[in-house]
C-alpha cells in the first residue's frame, strides 16, 4: 500500500551545495572569468593556470550544469563569432594534393565552416613536407598555441603510421575516414555500408530485380568491405537467382567487365567508378533502357546519374564537433573504447535509372 504522502517514498536527503564557478575562483585566487574560460580548455587561459583550476574543481566536486552549458553554447552560436583559437589540419598523405580530389575536399570544407561558426581558425601540415619532421610538427603547433588536431587521409591509404603517434597522444585529435591506428583514435566517416543497401533498396523500389555491384577491391578494402556488405545484406532476400556476384576484380579491363555482365545479366548496376557508364556505352547498351545505373559516389558534376550522395561536407563538420569536444574535456590522446561516428547518405534522382 503506498503512503499517502508521496515524499515518503524515500527517506529525506539533504542537499549538498554544488560548488560555482565564484568557490573555485576564490579558492584559487583568480576572476571568474578566468576559471569560466579554463573549465572550457580555452587557450586564452595559461597552460598552469588551466590545469590549477581543473584540479581545484576535481577536489571540490564541481560538475557542470548541463542545460546552463546547453544555453550557453547555443547563445554562443548566435552570435557573429571571432577567431579565439586555432585547430592543426593535417594531411597524412604522400599525395599534397589530396584536397583536390572532391571527398577530401568536402571534408575540409565541412571542417573549415564548422570550425569558423565555432569561432576556430585552421592552419595546414602536410606531414610529407620536406624537413618536416615529427618534432618540428609538434613544436609548431605548441609555439601556435593550437588547441586539437584533425587529421584527413593517411599513409597506406588507412592506416596512420605510429611514428605519429606523439600528436594523437600529446593534443585532442580525431580523423576523417575510416582511419586506423595503434592505439584507435575517435573517428567520424560516411556510412558506405548504409549508402550500398539503400542504393539496392532504391533500385528495388523502381522495379529493378537484378542489381548487380561493380566495385575495386582496393577501394572495398579500404572501406572495410562495407560497400560490398551493404550490397550483399540488401540482397540477401531476393530468390537466389537474383543474388548475383559482386564484380570485384581488375577495373581497368572492359573485358573483365564484360564477362561478368554476361555471365550475370544485371538490369541495374551500382558503382563508384565513373568508367563503368564508359563501358557500358562501348557495349553497345543504352542506360537506361537496356540497363540501369546508379552511382555509390554521386558528385554534382555528375548530374544526370541517378545515386547516393555522400554527405563529406557534413562529415568533416562532425570531425569539428568531435575535436572540440575533446578539448572542451580535456581529452588527449586514445580512447580505451573509440567511437566511430557514421553519416549517412541519401538518394538522387537522375536520368541513368527508370521504372520498371
Amino acid at each position: 500500500m503506498l503512503p499517502a504522502n508521496p515524499r515518503e517514498i524515500l527517506p529525506h536527503q539533504p542537499k549538498s551545495k554544488s560548488p560555482t564557478i565564484r568557490d573555485i575562483a576564490e579558492r584559487i585566487g583568480i576572476s571568474k572569468s578566468a576559471v569560466s574560460l579554463a573549465l572550457r580548455d580555452d587557450p586564452r587561459v595559461a597552460s598552469q593556470t588551466r590545469k590549477r583550476v581543473l584540479k581545484a574543481a576535481e577536489q571540490m566536486g564541481y560538475t557542470k550544469n548541463p542545460t546552463l552549458a546547453h544555453l550557453m553554447a547555443e547563445l554562443r552560436n548566435s552570435r557573429v563569432t571571432t577567431i579565439k583559437a586555432t585547430l592543426a589540419a593535417v594531411n597524412c598523405s604522400p599525395n599534397p594534393d589530396i584536397f583536390e580530389w572532391h571527398t577530401f575536399r568536402d571534408f575540409r570544407e565541412g571542417a573549415i565552416q564548422r570550425a569558423s561558426q565555432l569561432g576556430y581558425g585552421m592552419d595546414a601540415f602536410w606531414l610529407y613536407e620536406k624537413d618536416m619532421r615529427i618534432e618540428r610538427i609538434q613544436q609548431i603547433i605548441r609555439a601556435r598555441n593550437i588547441s586539437g588536431i584533425l587529421f584527413f587521409a593517411a599513409n597506406n591509404v588507412d592506416v596512420l603510421h605510429d611514428i605519429y603517434e606523439p600528436l594523437w597522444r600529446s593534443f585532442p585529435a580525431a580523423t576523417v575516414g575510416l582511419v586506423k591506428t595503434n592505439p584507435a583514435l575517435t573517428c567520424v566517416a560516411c556510412d558506405h555500408f548504409q549508402t550500398s543497401k539503400e542504393a539496392v533498396e532504391q533500385a528495388l523500389k523502381l522495379g529493378y530485380k537484378r542489381p548487380g555491384l561493380v566495385v575495386a577491391p582496393d577501394l572495398d578494402d579500404l572501406v572495410d568491405k562495407r560497400f560490398s556488405g551493404g550490397y550483399l545484406a540488401a540482397i540477401s532476400g531476393l530468390p537466389k537467382k537474383n543474388q548475383l556476384q559482386v564484380h570485384s576484380s581488375d577495373l581497368i579491363h572492359l573485358e573483365n567487365f564484360r564477362k561478368w555482365f554476361q555471365r550475370n545479366k544485371p538490369d541495374v548496376i551500382l558503382s563508384v567508378h565513373d568508367v563503368v557508364h564508359e563501358w557500358l556505352t562501348e557495349m553497345k547498351l543504352n542506360i537506361p533502357k537496356d540497363v540501369g545505373l546508379i552511382h555509390l559516389d554521386w558528385r554534382e558534376d555528375i548530374p544526370e546519374w541517378a545515386g547516393m550522395k555522400q554527405d563529406n561536407i557534413a562529415a568533416g563538420s562532425s570531425l569539428v564537433d568531435l575535436v572540440v569536444n575533446k578539448i572542451h574535456h580535456n581529452e588527449r590522446g586514445a580512447q580505451t573504447t573509440p567511437t566511430v561516428t557514421l553519416i549517412e547518405s541519401h538518394w538522387i534522382d537522375g536520368d541513368t535509372v527508370t521504372k520498371q
